[in-house]
């Protein structure tokens, strides 16, 4: 009969609880390192004599695990948190490149001081604004009059409140420069 490394792997890494593990690395690095002298007072000298070696191994694997579960989560922390970001500096991204359309969608949830608004059912533009993850479904149930209710994701509402800009249409953005280089000039 062979080992399933993997199945043993994943047995130790999800079965044992952290707690566990810090007991056990902990029990058996102070049965390594106290003095023998100390150890006697509690009557298990002469059983560490005996065991050291066996001992040594279960602080060593315990040690291990202990390390890798603190790794691991670790790991899928920071994971998530740079998926978060990447997400976010992708959808500024999207926010700095709306097509008109989606520049007045966006504009209506500003301009109304609201943070959710009913689109009819298929409407295209909240969709797609919604795909890019501006825009969420705030319930499933909706119907053909009124449509469905998209919330606008907080951060970026914050975001379009301090960029106003954004939601410039493309001629009001030529207005505005044609303004500011005029002041600048005089």
């Amino acid at each position: 009969m062979a080992f399933d490394f993997s199945k043993i792997a994943y047995w130790l890494t999800r079965r044992i609880s952290p707690k566990v593990e810090l007991a056990v690395t902990l029990f058996t690095g102070l049965l390594l390192f106290v003095p023998l002298p100390t150890l006697g007072h509690f009557g298990v000298s002469a059983l560490v004599q005996q065991y050291r070696p066996w001992i040594g191994i279960g602080f060593l694997a315990s040690g291990c695990l202990l390390c890798g579960t603190v790794l691991i989560s670790v790991w899928t922390r920071l994971k998530d948190k740079i998926g978060i970001l990447l997400f976010k500096r992708a959808s500024k991204r999207c926010l700095h490149r709306l097509a008109p359309d989606e520049m007045l969608v966006m504009q209506r949830y500003i301009s109304k001081d609201v943070s959710t608004l009913k689109f009819p059912l298929g409407n295209g533009v909240a969709d797609n604004l919604e795909a890019k993850g501006l825009l969420y479904r705030a319930s499933r149930i909706g119907n053909v009059i009124d449509g469905f209710p998209y919330t606008i994701v907080p951060w970026v509402r914050d975001y379009l409140i301090e960029h106003p800009s954004l939601l410039l249409t493309p001629q009001e953005r030529i207005a505005l420069l044609k303004t500011n280089r005029g002041r600048h000039l005089a």
